[in-house]
């Protein structure tokens, strides 16, 4: 659920509305995580995103031919995640990879749980 106005946010039809969304926060971190299969995932040992420090964290890839790309001086990969529900109004997000990082193609034998919201569980 979206904390904010109390609406579902899915992948099929994103909220792009990011008023009163903080644009940086350092204190964010994983709100929500999903079960995915026969998807193409990213396991990164260290990655970041608008301040938010992320460990050992899979997401799964927006194209499944998607190779890491330097972007504002680091490594970056786009992702199928939210940030506090919303999603950027051009594309999905640009993780940065700070640390190791293994793609896979198609987990189709196990469900692997990805990040598929950042944000606060708690109010600003």
């Amino acid at each position: 659920m979206d904390q904010k106005k109390g609406t579902q946010t899915s992948v099929d039809k994103p909220n792009t509305d990011w008023t009163g969304i903080p644009h940086t926060d350092a204190k964010a971190g994983v709100t929500k995580v999903e079960p995915v299969s026969n998807v193409t995932v990213i396991w990164i040992s260290k990655a970041s995103i608008r301040n938010a420090q992320l460990d050992d964290r899979s997401f799964e890839l927006v194209d499944a031919a998607s190779k890491p790309q330097m972007r504002w001086r680091k490594e970056r990969i786009e992702v199928k995640c939210f940030w506090y529900g919303r999603k950027p109004s051009t594309s999905w997000m640009h993780i940065a990879i700070d640390g190791e990082y293994e793609i896979t193609k198609k987990y189709s034998d196990e469900v692997v749980e990805v990040v598929y919201d950042i944000g606060r569980l708690c109010p600003l």
